[in-house]
């Protein structure tokens, strides 16, 4: 992710001093394999899972997370993605909402 936002700045901010060559390369080389992940993600016909509460959500809404480390996460709300970030794990409505699926599935 730093070398992404490293290239940006070079590209922004010393345009004369950038060397196309490379530039065609990372192109070439990155880009193929950037453009089938979003694909992937963008063709997903399930719902994705909240990384946090474990609620299912559309893909449109909520929010997706890539860490440094290049795990993905989503988020369903606000209220998980801060959660997540506090290293909240023993939260009261995440119980609740964990408990009623474990009912749910069940009675099926």
């Amino acid at each position: 992710m730093e070398n992404i936002v490293g290239t940006r700045d070079k590209l922004i901010h010393q345009y004369f001093g950038v060397d196309w060559d490379i530039i065609w390369e990372i192109l070439k080389i990155g880009f193929p394999d950037l453009k089938k992940q979003l694909k992937t993600l963008l063709n997903k016909e399930k719902m994705l899972k909240c990384s946090y509460c474990g609620k299912e959500y559309d893909l449109h809404r909520g929010l997706t997370l890539v860490l440094n480390s290049g795990d993905v996460k989503h988020f369903c709300s606000a209220k998980c993605r801060k959660n997540f970030r506090m290293k909240r794990r023993k939260i009261r409505w995440v119980s609740k909402v964990k408990k009623n699926k474990a009912e749910k599935s069940e009675k099926k």
